[in-house]
């Protein structure tokens, strides 16, 4: 080790803002001129420089070094005990660095802004603001709010009227101011009140704050009454004068319409009662004669007539015993097929008895898209044969296939289709199906139908 280092820091405190010293000797032990690199290592390093930074000393030699501690007045300087290092590095062995510990105490300090937005509120029943309150100091900080005004003539109302502020924090606080009385017409008044912030433990800010209150009456109000009662009156003197008019006129019209269909329902009376006193006239003159009275009579006859059912007899004639031909349809079928990672897995369809399948068409599907293989089988039920690979492929390269075999895959009575998936391992399970379809030929069944 070519230095030997002595940190001399004992009861180290600093005031933000302000700057204190300590001493660090270094003595060169190696047997060549050395230069020797003094770095700060911690949180103290971006206000702690070393005086000189950089010493070259003779073997043997011996130097003191300065370091000053600056920290600034700021919130972002952490208030309390500070760990810090003093690492000295020799040019020619930097790996046979020197690092010597130390602690050193920030005291702390309060700081506190306050402001109102805006400064004067104007309302006519309430006026509104915002209190800022701007911790700068470096300790978190109780604050309490109050507002008072010497001539009683406003109420207040804050919220919240105590905050916690930490270390470069913004708080808003809400105030509402109300005047205890109103006045309904005349210029804005002003009524000026203090907000008072006062930190914990410390001096209080005082803001001065104004109210302009105005009159709950606008201005403009007074034109809106004057136009108002201007047209109130000519509604009673003009409007109202020619709606009566006009509603007299209108029932007068009413009147002698009614009056005129009046007589016309008289005249149509009279003329109706002489019309009456005619007929009566007329059948009193006829009154002598005796009137002739003519009677027909008409006969219905009914025919009844009676069915009488007849029975026929149908002799059911025997029909002969036949043997339809072979039926032929197309078959279609899904087998699906799920194989963990790194495991075989196989499912299977068994032709019924007797019957022949002949696929023509096949649709092999990697829903999944695991990487693998997969084949499709035929095999003899019961043989214990190994299954005859009819298709064989790559999952790693298979999402959809269609196949049309010209010479089709033929599975006979007892035989198995088989789909069998070998699902590679480190990879996602292998979810893998196929659709087949073709004719499939049942033999005929012997049917004997007997009518008595």
């Amino acid at each position: 080790m070519p230095a030997v280092v002595n940190l001399q820091a004992d009861n180290l405190t600093v005031e933000p803002g302000q700057t204190t010293t300590c001493q660090v000797s270094l003595a060169n032990t190696g047997t060549i001129v050395e230069q020797f690199t003094i770095m700060m290592i911690g949180d103290v390093a971006p206000w702690t420089e070393a005086d000189p930074p950089v010493v070259s000393l003779f073997p043997g030699g011996q130097q003191s070094v300065t370091l000053k501690f600056s920290p600034p007045r700021a919130s972002t300087t952490r208030a309390g005990e500070v760990p810090f290092a003093v690492k000295v590095i020799p040019s020619n062995e930097p790996e046979e660095s020197v690092t010597e510990e130390g602690r050193i105490t920030v005291a702390s300090f309060t700081d506190v802004g306050a402001e109102l937005i805006p400064r004067v509120a104007a309302g006519r029943v309430v006026g509104r603001q915002k209190l800022a309150i701007d911790n700068r100091g470096n300790v978190p900080l109780p604050v309490e709010v109050t507002a008072l005004d010497a001539a009683d003539a406003l109420k207040f109302d804050v919220h919240p009227d105590k905050v916690n502020t930490a270390p470069g924090e913004a708080r808003f606080v809400k105030v509402k101011v109300r005047p205890r009385q109103r006045f309904w017409r005349g210029p804005p008044q002003q009524k000026p009140y203090k907000v008072t912030v006062a930190p914990e433990n410390e001096k209080p800010v005082v803001l001065d704050g104004s109210l302009t209150q105005k009159a709950v009456l606008p201005k403009w109000a007074y034109a809106g009454v004057g136009v108002l009662a201007a047209l109130v009156l000519l509604w009673f003197l003009v409007l109202r004068p020619i709606v009566h008019n006009d509603a007299v006129n209108a029932n007068k019209a009413a009147l002698a319409a009614q009056v005129a269909k009046t007589n016309a329902l008289a005249s149509t009376l009279a003329a109706t009662q002489a019309a009456t006193a005619t007929n009566a006239a007329a059948v009193a003159a006829l009154s002598g004669k005796k009137p002739v009275v003519t009677t027909t009579t008409t006969t219905t006859t009914t025919t009844t007539t009676t069915t009488v059912p007849k029975t026929v007899t149908t002799a059911a004639k025997p029909t002969p015993t036949t043997q339809p031909p072979p039926v032929t349809g197309p078959n279609d079928g899904r087998i699906e097929v799920i194989a963990a990672p790194g495991n075989t897995a196989s499912n299977e369809v068994t032709i019924t008895s007797q019957g022949t399948l002949q696929i023509t068409n096949l649709v092999i599907q990697n829903v999944a898209g695991g990487a693998g293989r997969a084949a499709v089988q035929r095999l003899a039920a019961g043989t214990g044969q190994t299954p005859e690979d009819l298709l064989v492929e790559n999952l790693g390269t298979l999402t959809d296939q269609e196949y049309t075999f010209n010479t089709p895959m033929v599975f006979t009575s007892g035989q198995e289709l088989i789909l069998s998936v070998d699902c590679q391992a480190d990879q996602p399970a292998c979810d893998v199906g196929i659709y087949y379809t073709g004719p499939m030929t049942e033999p005929a069944s012997d049917t004997t139908t007997t009518f008595p």
